[in-house]
């Protein structure tokens, strides 16, 4: 099956609040939505789609709406494909119980998401699934088999990285139960 990856739009800058919950968790801004839409024809390139999943979080469900619209799909949030967190500045503000996590926790997280977008879907499908950069930047350093944390946030932080705006991903089960083999069918950085 092949999963598209999405980065979220652009979200709401200085969203700043007293409660973290707020702060960690802003919508998107109507140039993020206006992106997110200019990235409709080349999705429609890559085919149909069957399934749609997103992180919970505002910006990541925001952009999973649009293309919920577009491509006629239910979007299914997994708790697994969320950042618990938005950057505003130099400053990361998470979300109350989130604060330790890193891109360890992300990768983990995220790969178990795929599981679950793997056991949702059959073979041949394709999904797309809506997430966030230190994510999608760990799943794509587990594919490659980069473990290390500073190699993982280089890419998360590299401009290239996102520029396209999604990264395609063949998966694959093999071996044992369980296990997925993970492939990087494009990308642009």
């Amino acid at each position: 099956m092949r999963i598209v990856l999405v980065f979220h739009g652009l979200p709401k800058a200085n969203f700043v609040s007293p409660l973290a919950e707020i702060s960690a968790n802003p919508t998107l801004t109507f140039e993020g939505m206006s992106k997110v839409h200019s990235l409709v024809p080349e999705l429609r390139a890559l085919g149909s789609f069957d399934a749609l999943f997103s992180s919970r979080m505002a910006r990541a469900t925001d952009t999973a709406s649009i293309l919920s619209v577009v491509f006629d799909l239910e979007n299914h949030t997994l708790k697994g494909l969320s950042l618990y967190a938005n950057k505003e500045g130099d400053e990361v503000v998470y979300y109350p119980g989130h604060e330790g996590e890193n891109f360890g926790t992300w990768r983990k997280a995220g790969l178990a998401a795929l599981e679950t977008i793997f056991e949702a879907c059959r073979p041949g499908e394709t999904a797309l699934a809506v997430s966030h950069r230190p994510v999608i930047a760990a799943i794509v350093c587990a594919a490659k088999g980069i473990t290390d944390h500073k190699k993982i946030k280089a890419l998360a932080d590299d401009p290239g990285f996102v520029a396209k705006g999604f990264v395609i991903l063949d998966v694959r089960e093999e071996g044992r139960l369980g296990e997925l083999k993970l492939s990087v069918v494009e990308q642009t950085f």
